[in-house]
């Protein structure tokens, strides 16, 4: 070790900013060696003062209590300070002689590593219970449970389609299956199958509700124009947009109020389900505002004028007639705003 830097490195830095100015001094690499075994010792005992810091803030939380931290908008934690909380109680919940053996045991001890030690954490069992008459089926919630895919299978089945004509459609970008990219299986079907079987017996739904013939069509175009203008390598986002929004549009006019059965649910479950509707109306809004900006008022009224030509004397079916002119009168409750402004 040379002379000027001995007595530097003779004492052991207790914070990363001593050991910084150490290493700016020291000209022995040993005594570099020395900095970077400090610095792994001081990284362990870290480690494991933060896992026992964690369970020890586990217990003090206490249990979770559904609603307890979200009892009010005002308190509500933000998701980091959420995530951290479900993750002390989980440490704390960890059997006191395997925490006690994995610290014993371990010289880079981490949540991680905890979490993967056998009989760390409970085997999730599942809850048995009876299912209502008009509840979902349960099952894959991305082929089940969701209405475009059960009304294509069911629309095919009608047809007299196989299972193995609808895999091989759902593999064609250019076929009307409705999640491109996201090819159906033979397992899959059994399951949309059950779940169309499953409606029927409950009598929820004597069929899945279609979606309107405007919604369809509509769905149809924006697809062909995302994937023509995928194919130029120009930007889709826009695309994108309009197809995802038009999804959710055709989604949604699948759902029943009434089954939603709020009755049957939490205040706090319900409010969330408020607040997120009044952040989808704000979002609708905005962008409505914008996108009239954009037609400007002769456009407006020309839609205007479409809508209330959808009628049922015009061969309309009675329920898109009464929706074309719902959204007719909304625009133009709308345009009278903007001009009284």
């Amino acid at each position: 070790m040379s002379k000027g830097t001995a007595g530097a490195a003779s004492a052991a830095p207790t914070t990363p900013e001593e050991a910084e100015q150490l290493l700016g001094a020291i000209t022995d690499p040993d005594d570099a060696a020395r900095i970077v075994e400090i610095s792994e010792r001081r990284g362990q005992e870290w480690r494991k003062v933060k896992l026992l810091a964690e369970r020890r803030w586990g217990q003090l939380l206490g249990p979770a209590v559904r609603g307890g931290d979200t009892s009010r908008a005002s308190d509500r934690l933000s998701d980091a300070t959420f995530q951290a909380r479900r993750r002390a109680r989980a440490v704390f919940a960890v059997p006191q002689e395997i925490f006690d053996e994995y610290l014993a045991t371990n010289d880079n001890p981490t949540r991680e590593g905890l979490f993967r030690t056998p009989g760390a954490t409970p085997r999730k069992t599942r809850k048995s219970s009876p299912r209502r008459a008009d509840a979902p089926l349960k099952g894959k919630a991305g082929l089940s449970h969701d209405p475009e895919v059960v009304e294509w299978v069911w629309r095919k089945l009608k047809a007299g389609w196989v299972r193995e004509q609808m895999v091989e459609a759902s593999h064609d970008e250019h076929s009307d299956w409705p999640r491109p990219k996201e090819p159906i299986t033979n397992g899959g079907i059994s399951e949309v199958r059950a779940a169309i079987a499953a409606l029927d017996d409950a009598g929820v739904l004597g069929k899945p509700k279609q979606k309107s013939k405007q919604n369809t069509k509509r769905t149809y175009n924006v697809k062909q124009e995302r994937a023509k203008a995928r194919k130029q390598g120009d930007q889709s986002f826009f695309w994108d947009t309009c197809y995802e929004v038009t999804r959710t549009v055709g989604f949604l006019e699948t759902i029943e109020v009434e089954h939603l059965a709020l009755d049957e649910h939490g205040l706090d479950m319900v409010e969330s389900l408020y607040e997120d509707l009044l952040r989808l109306q704000d979002w609708v809004d905005v962008t409505l505002g914008v996108i009239q900006l954009r037609l400007g008022e002769v456009k407006i009224y020309e839609t205007i004028k479409k809508l209330r030509a959808r009628t049922v004397e015009n061969g309309c079916p009675a329920p898109e007639a009464e929706a074309a002119q719902r959204m007719a009168d909304r625009m133009e409750r709308r345009m009278r705003k903007i001009i009284a402004a």
